[in-house]
């Protein structure tokens, strides 16, 4: 299981393992509003590049609702995910571009004050480094260290 880790003394980081992958994927379709449940039908995901994908990619097969629509779909909404929202740049950016349709955003980690149409699993300082288990150097590193010590 991931934890929170000091490195040289001078960061904390948040290391997410692939068990809270899977624990994130089943919180979000545990806490999906009803209406996207009821609707799933005209939305679709879109995840943001990198990050987002590998969440997207999973949660698109868990709740059955579509990474692309076909070329007839006009979708009432788009599900947006990304791992995390850090400054709220990406969010913002991602407003603008998907303003002609409902919007709802689904994060793993967020660092920013909750707000109504986001959806995040954890809340964390905005001073915390996190990394994610699809990221190489530092990941390999504490994974390293896990099993060294056995956990």
């Amino acid at each position: 299981m991931g934890g929170i880790q000091r490195i040289e003394g001078k960061f904390e980081y948040r290391f997410l393992t692939w068990t809270d992958f899977d624990r994130a994927i089943a919180e979000f379709v545990k806490r999906l509003p009803a209406r996207i449940a009821q609707e799933r039908a005209s939305w679709f995901c879109v995840g943001e590049p990198r990050g987002g994908l590998p969440l997207a990619v999973a949660l698109s097969h868990r709740l059955k609702i579509p990474m692309q629509p076909s070329e007839l779909m006009r979708p009432q909404g788009i599900l947006w995910i990304d791992d995390i929202i850090d400054t709220g740049l990406t969010l913002r950016r991602a407003r603008r571009l998907l303003s002609r349709t409902e919007f709802f955003g689904m994060v793993w980690i967020t660092k920013q004050p909750a707000e109504d149409d986001i959806l995040s699993v954890e809340k964390v300082n905005p001073a915390m480094r996190v990394v994610f288990p699809w990221e190489d150097s530092l990941y390999s590193a504490f994974e390293g260290r896990c099993r060294k010590e056995g956990k």
